[in-house]
């Protein structure tokens, strides 16, 4: 899990450091850095892969606007069975040529350092902390994600697969596609590829499928099953199964008890696709050990349907999920994990993020929900 993540010069934040808990809940005004920290985490996450370079993932036009320093600073510390990694990342922006590069990479364990990238060298160490090969490297790429799994770095490797089985989304439902032309092994940003991932993950984990539909089908009324039929290869469209009027009140024509009337996944609500995802989430993931980053999963959701969703993905982190970290401003998630699991984000008009696990303490008789509403948390 993430313990701690610390970002300057990131839009509006300016060296600010953001704590977290194993259930943590971001929340703050619209416009206050929320999102952001999302978006810096997976621009790390890719920048670690070796999937973007400097360019792609730390676009100068991302750095904080009323500033004029070129350097970009981020930091993350990630525990795990092993002890607790510290990533650093120091980057420099060339303001004229829109372009960065990697000034500084570091990664270490429990203080003994595994990596280290500094003025164009990087130094590799085995699992014994023992200084192995230099080599000099690229500026603009991504040092650390150039590096191979060996017999002897596997600390490293660990970090790194850690850092990819973060899950980060920021789902919009309108935007999900009915049609797959792949299979995809990540969730894109907004989740519009979910049915091409799903086509990867349900190949993974076929045994929890019928817990997934089980489950589904409490909160979307005559919900049975997800299909994608076709092909293993090739295009597809998925279809929601839904059982035949009068069924559900157990009283079906002959012989119909076991037909389903298909639709189209475009064809459902923005509110029923969002719970689909919200629960593959939740019941679906190949394997254990996945962190869960959301924004605003309540939206298009109804309280009666995010209720019971939260209360079972808390009960899930530590015991499946390995972490869990929401943006959100519903009533029901803000007074369910507020007092004891948020970060608090506040920013005055044109000035930087600020953020607190730390506040004054609750008023008597007012839910945490009442007094972000009233405007009392400050």
């Amino acid at each position: 899990m993430i313990d701690r993540i610390y970002i300057d010069n990131f839009r509006t934040l300016v060296n600010v450091t953001i704590p977290l808990k194993r259930n943590a809940l971001l929340l703050g005004e619209n416009g206050t850095g929320k999102t952001s920290v999302l978006d810096a985490l997976r621009s790390i996450q890719r920048f670690v892969s070796g999937e973007f370079p400097v360019k792609a993932a730390f676009p100068t036009s991302e750095l904080t606007r009323w500033q004029k320093s070129p350097a970009q600073r981020f930091e993350i510390d990630l525990r795990t069975g092993e002890g607790v990694y510290h990533y650093e990342l120091l980057l420099h922006h060339d303001m004229v040529a829109k372009l960065g590069q990697v000034r500084k990479e570091l990664l270490t364990l429990d203080g003994k350092t595994l990596f280290e990238y500094s003025e164009g060298t990087a130094h590799l160490y085995n699992d014994t902390f023992r200084a192995g090969p230099s080599f000099p490297f690229d500026w603009f790429k991504a040092p650390l994600g150039t590096v191979y799994s060996r017999p002897d770095n596997t600390k490293l490797t660990n970090f790194k697969n850690q850092l990819a089985k973060i899950l980060i989304v920021k789902p919009c439902p309108p935007m999900m596609a009915a049609e797959s032309p792949r299979e995809d092994a990540e969730l894109s940003d907004r989740a519009e590829n979910f049915v091409s991932w799903y086509r990867y993950i349900q190949r993974q984990a076929i045994a929890k499928q019928h817990r997934l539909f089980d489950e589904i089908s409490k909160y979307i009324p005559g919900f049975k099953s997800l299909d994608i039929p076709g092909s293993a290869e090739g295009p597809v469209l998925m279809h929601a199964n839904f059982a035949l009027p009068g069924s559900a009140e157990g009283m079906p024509a002959s012989g119909d008890e076991h037909k389903t009337i298909p639709y189209g996944f475009d064809k459902l609500s923005d509110g029923q696709r969002m719970l689909i995802l919200l629960f593959t989430l939740l019941y679906a993931l190949p394997d254990a050990g996945w962190s869960l980053f959301i924004d605003e999963p309540d939206n298009y959701v109804a309280l009666r349907e995010i209720q019971p969703w939260l209360l079972s993905l808390c009960d899930a982190v530590g015991d499946g999920i390995e972490q869990s970290v929401l943006c959100s401003h519903h009533p029901e998630i803000i007074d369910y994990l507020a007092e004891n699991h948020g970060v608090w984000f506040f920013r005055d008009a044109g000035g930087p993020t600020r953020a607190s696990d730390k506040l004054s303490p609750p008023i008597a008789h007012i839910t945490p929900a009442e007094a972000v509403a009233r405007g009392w948390v400050k």
